[in-house]
């Protein structure tokens, strides 16, 4: 042997009586490896002209900001009732807007709070929307246009200019509700000018989702939007399918100058297969295929039938007052059947199965009123508001 890998052996016998071996032998080890290795000429520069590092010519790369404002919301009703710029709401406020929505192809509000930091979909029992707000849960917590719009079952996206998630207490704002904040829906509305856009996607298990946004100018002084969806899906779970389908036609009309009515009507028929997923074995899913479906999928149903109808006026005056009315009317009609799979027996062999139903069949009729006072004083800009 050669003295360098001799020397390495030498050490560590000499230290295998005190049952340790100091940083320098293994060094030392590592450094008569090297030097006994067939790879040593790789450890050399000596590199040939084939094998030197190719120097690139220096170059740049510049960018400027677009300015793209389609994600960009500066302001906000949702936090104070009035106009106010977002940076001005004393409270934590997300704001995604209709454009990032589209883009990123959200379709449900669980899809929606995804990107919200603070904010957990709740799975609801796969028939309801409901979320987490900095740990607290509430499936009632859902507004449409800054009106109530609590009654449990699942929301649709097709026809919403923004989603303004409110993190939080809210009382003052809006009443009676949970602590830990609010998800308000901001529909969208009929505008001056022609508009035309539609969409399509298809997927696995025989996806597939439309959609379609037209509006169109009445004259000067009015005009009318109409918004609808259809989606029809299956999942790699037996038996399990969505579907759905909503319209959502408005008109916005200008009485006067300062005073604008928009009226809007939604209808959602939202039905799907009640699915709550696989049971577990000594803390871990139960090894059983994926697509496993305890109970009877033909018998485990959601079904929604929803109609709002909502009416705002907003007149304003020279004097800095500003009146907002508005008034929504729903009936919901909803109801749910699962099976719940339960504990496994020892031998794994069978498995314990609850079912149970409920339905909701109710009348919502809400009004508001909000009277805002802007004015110029010392220097300070004050908005008032009462209600």
């Amino acid at each position: 042997m050669d003295r360098m890998t001799a020397l390495c052996r030498l050490s560590q016998h000499g230290l295998a009586s005190q049952g340790r071996r100091p940083v320098w032998a293994t060094a030392l080890c590592l450094v008569a490896l090297c030097a006994a290795s067939p790879l040593r000429p790789l450890l050399r520069a000596d590199l040939s002209a084939e094998e030197k590092p190719v120097a690139l010519d220096r170059f740049e790369i510049t960018g400027e900001r677009s300015g793209d404002s389609r994600y960009n919301a500066p302001s906000t009703f949702t936090g104070t009732k009035t106009d106010t710029a977002l940076i001005n709401v004393p409270q934590s406020l997300t704001v995604l807007t209709g454009e990032q929505m589209r883009d990123q192809h959200m379709t449900s509000i669980g899809e929606v709070v995804r990107y919200v930091p603070g904010v957990v979909a709740h799975q609801g029992e796969n028939n309801r929307d409901q979320v987490i707000f900095r740990g607290n849960s509430s499936s009632a917590d859902f507004f449409v246009n800054g009106v109530r719009d609590d009654v449990q079952y699942q929301r649709d996206v097709y026809n919403l200019d923004r989603v303004e998630i409110l993190r939080g207490p809210n009382a003052m704002i809006f009443g009676r509700g949970g602590g830990g904040g609010i998800i308000n829906r901001s529909t969208k509305e009929a505008v001056p000018g022609g508009r035309r856009e539609f969409s399509f996607s298809g997927g696995s298990f025989g996806h597939a989702r439309a959609t379609l946004d037209v509006n169109e100018s009445l004259n000067d002084r009015a005009a009318v939007r109409l918004n609808a969806m259809f989606e029809d899906t299956g999942s790699f779970r037996d038996g399990v399918n969505l579907r759905r389908k909503g319209i959502n036609p408005s008109l916005s009309y200008l009485a006067a100058p300062q005073t604008k009515l928009t009226l809007h009507y939604e209808y959602l028929n939202d039905q799907r297969t009640a699915d709550r997923g696989i049971t577990s074995w000594q803390g871990r899913p139960a090894p059983v295929p994926i697509e496993q479906f305890f109970g009877n999928p033909a018998d485990s149903y959601v079904v929604a039938k929803v109609n709002l109808v909502t009416a705002l006026l907003d007149h304003r005056t020279a004097a800095g007052l500003r009146l907002r009315n508005r008034t929504l009317a729903g009936a919901y009609d909803r109801g749910y059947q699962n099976y719940v799979p339960g504990a496994v027996n020892s031998a794994q062999t069978l498995v314990a199965l609850t079912a149970y139903n409920a339905r909701t069949k109710r009348d919502n009729l809400f009004n508001q009123t909000d009277l805002t006072y802007t004015a110029n004083r010392g220097g300070v800009r004050h908005t008032l508001l009462g209600g």
